[in-house]
């Protein structure tokens, strides 16, 4: 695709604001293989400095025809993990598919930029992102109030030049710009930038400009060459934003919430999800709670060679000793509150929870607190609650397993009083 700029000097002999076209390098797609060797090279170095990068919980395929469990090895959302740089750029270009097919896009051309302070020294990579961002939103920021250009999405890629042991940081941009902007847009961005380059003239296929620019942030061909402390570098980053949308693409994702968006041949579908009205959503609860977890999906998942038909389990995972981390039980997200009789809590929850602060291994489930009571007999003390003109609620919202009522319905009803002595 790109030349990589760090393999080219910057002409600085040219002036600011000429015309610096750049021709594509042909450079193979990261394979599977590759990725994966690049991931295990990754986890051995976090595992042998004591690093927990495996998610709070972790997810379980269970065969339900032989029982089997099969876990799954997962890694936090990092770039620095292939697969889930793979994953968050398929969505990226899957969304941005879908506005090219409905926008426009004639104008349409990659941008490079390098920033003016050059490569980074070891241990300041944060600190040189941070600067490198401030000066791209103050320059591109100019461009756009001008009317000189239309940004569609900004790239950060992390580079690591193994020979003088410096960081090499680098963004690619795509943006509208009309052909009598272009020389506007050259003396805009002025000698903000260290190096600034264009691919050829206007880009033909926007959706392979944008698919090289977000799956190629770190290229993990090459960070088999790293040395550890710049991969534990990379780790502790903050959290930055290396994948920007902006412009009328960042308008046209936040349209996409809540629809279904889908791959069939070379379009991309869009449609809206059906509404399942205030009773369907009234009456989610979370998916049933078996020995191993807690199941949040079936469907097919291919295990031990073959298709089979999974229960998909959530389970918290054992935290490891490991220095600087808690490996105790985490807290809950919110504190434990006894229910009123009759009180509904939207996020109440199940059945059989997982009773707080207690060890992690897989192992049957046990209910909190008895059950004291039936659904009748808080549907019938509803019904005396409730006045004729009210009693659809009860058919509209049924009491749940346990017995709670909507909080609608569980505000009408007397509390109990403790009895006098």
């Amino acid at each position: 695709m790109l030349l990589d700029p760090s393999s080219a000097a910057p002409d600085h002999g040219s002036a600011p604001h000429a015309r610096r076209e750049r021709r594509r390098s042909r450079k193979p797609a990261l394979t599977r293989a590759e990725a994966a060797r690049a991931d295990t090279r990754t986890c051995t170095i976090l595992e042998a400095h004591n690093i927990d990068f495996r998610p709070a919980y972790e997810t379980v395929l269970v065969a339900l025809s032989t029982g089997a469990q099969y876990p799954l090895k997962e890694t936090r959302d990092r770039p620095l993990f292939a697969a889930q740089l793979r994953c968050r750029a398929a969505a990226m270009c899957l969304t941005f598919d879908a506005y090219r097919q409905r926008h426009d896009l004639g104008n349409l051309r990659l941008i490079g930029l390098r920033p003016r302070q050059g490569k980074a020294r070891p241990g300041t990579l944060a600190q040189a992102l941070a600067a490198f961002a401030r000066d791209y939103d103050r320059r591109v920021g100019r461009l756009v109030t001008a009317g000189t250009i239309r940004p569609m999405l900004s790239v950060v890629h992390i580079r690591y030049d193994v020979t003088l042991g410096l960081w090499d940081i680098h963004a690619h941009a795509l943006w509208a710009v009309a052909d009598d902007k272009v020389d506007a847009m050259w003396m805009g961005l002025g000698t903000k930038f260290a190096d600034k380059w264009m691919d050829g003239n206007k880009v033909k296929r926007p959706g392979a400009a944008a698919n090289y620019c977000v799956s190629r942030v770190i290229d993990h061909r090459e960070i088999m060459t790293w040395p550890e402390e710049a991969i534990l570098e990379v780790w502790n980053l903050p959290r930055v934003r290396l994948m920007r949308p902006a412009g009328a693409f960042r308008v046209y994702r936040g349209t996409l919430e809540g629809k279904k968006v889908w791959r069939e041949g070379h379009r991309v579908m869009v449609e809206e999800r059906p509404d399942l009205g205030p009773r369907c959503k009234a009456a989610k609860r979370p998916g049933p709670a078996v020995e191993a977890g807690r199941v949040v999906a079936i469907a097919k998942r291919r295990v031990a060679g073959e298709e089979t038909l999974c229960a998909v389990v959530k389970r918290p995972r054992a935290a490891k000793n490991a220095h600087g981390i808690d490996a105790g039980a985490q807290a809950p997200s919110r504190v434990r509150v006894d229910l009123a009789y009759g009180e509904y809590r939207r996020n109440s929850p199940s059945a059989d929870p997982m009773p707080p602060r207690t060890a992690l291994a897989p192992c049957p489930v046990v209910p909190a607190a008895p059950v004291t009571f039936a659904p009748r007999k808080a549907a019938r003390g509803a019904l005396r609650a409730l006045p004729p003109r009210k009693t659809w609620m009860l058919a509209a919202w049924p009491p749940g397993p346990l017995g709670r009522l909507p909080r609608a319905i569980a505000r009408r009803l007397a509390k109990p009083t403790a009895e006098p002595p």
